[in-house]
């Protein structure tokens, strides 16, 4: 309809300046816009799927086929998922309504999944089970659990996907006893409470996948964290925060779930409303932000205070405060 517009006042354009204007100018102009709208938003020599290349060549790194990568659509490629259904926004709303069983945790266990890619689309309870039982290297997530040493060089951890793990520590020299025998080499982790006792006391240990380890070339904390992929580039990166996975934007803030909550007299803050995706960030007063009751346009930061003071006086009888 838009092209038959176009043409239409083309037409009368072209009419009205006795042929002087061609007919097809609107049209051409708007073909010129568009393609100039295209080459801006998405330049054509610009590596856009860097990300994702890293995701395919870490797990195809780090795992056999046969194996299994639990993503949430399939971008792993050439391995197969553990858990049928994808994990998109259907998936989430059907599983917190127990529309579908929320067994990933389990799957993982049954399939000794060693490799995650990042997913926001995790139910509370899969992504609590994630964030104890997997821990991030370059561009996914691999078994392992960072471990906070006693000063009596006595810890019990647990585990509860089996996997052949390594211990690793802040200086690469970890080594102490677990469960009474001597632990330096790779060792199969059966699930359970496990002891150990440290020759040691590091300012940092984790339990890491050995194949991750041996992939990465290090035996230090810090530098295995980002050995595979590193990321020297901050947008798009997601990490894992107390409030979940969180990524950063093209305008290098982060993108976050909107929550807005009512301010009790006591000072303590209710939750009454929360976005079930993390929106793009909006850093600055004008622009659009979310609420519950549609698209706001606010155009400086004394009018998005007062509105949401407003929201809160006229709805819950106390004052908003966004976070």
């Amino acid at each position: 309809m838009v092209a038959a517009f176009l043409v239409w006042a083309g037409d009368r354009i072209h009419k009205a300046t006795n042929g002087v204007a061609p007919a097809f100018l609107l049209l051409t102009v708007a073909v010129a816009g568009e393609f100039v709208w295209m080459i801006k938003s998405c330049p054509p020599f610009e590596d856009r799927n860097k990300d994702e290349q890293a995701v395919i060549a870490d797990t195809l790194k780090l795992t056999h086929p046969g194996e299994t990568v639990l993503d949430a659509k399939g971008q792993a490629i050439f391995r197969r998922r553990p858990y049928y259904y994808v994990l998109e926004t259907i998936t989430r709303v059907r599983a917190d309504k127990g529309e579908i069983v929320d067994d990933v945790p389990e799957r993982l266990i049954a399939e000794r999944t060693p490799v995650l890619v990042r997913c926001h689309w995790l139910t509370e309870a899969t992504d609590r089970f994630v964030k104890q039982n997997y821990v991030s290297v370059g561009s996914v997530m691999v078994l392992g659990k960072k471990l906070t040493p006693s000063p009596d060089r006595r810890l019990r951890f647990e585990v509860t996907v089996p996997g052949k793990y390594v211990m690793v520590d802040d200086d690469g020299d970890a080594s102490g006893k677990l469960d009474g025998v001597d632990w330096r080499e790779p060792r199969e982790l059966a699930p359970g409470t496990h002891t150990q006792i440290l020759d040691e006391v590091p300012k940092s240990l984790a339990i890491v996948w050995a194949r991750a380890v041996e992939m990465a070339g290090t035996m230090e904390v810090g530098p295995l964290l980002k050995a595979l992929t590193p990321e020297s580039n901050l947008i798009n990166v997601v990490y894992r925060a107390p409030e979940g996975y969180i990524q950063i934007g093209e305008n290098r803030h982060a993108e976050r779930r909107v929550r807005i909550a009512n301010v009790n007299a006591q000072g303590k803050s209710e939750v009454i409303y929360e976005t079930r995706a993390a929106e793009d960030p909006h850093p600055y007063p004008s622009g659009l932000f979310l609420v519950k009751a549609g698209m706001l346009k606010v155009q400086t930061d004394e009018q998005w205070k007062k509105y949401a003071n407003s929201f809160g006086s006229k709805t819950l009888g106390g004052k908003v405060s966004a976070r």
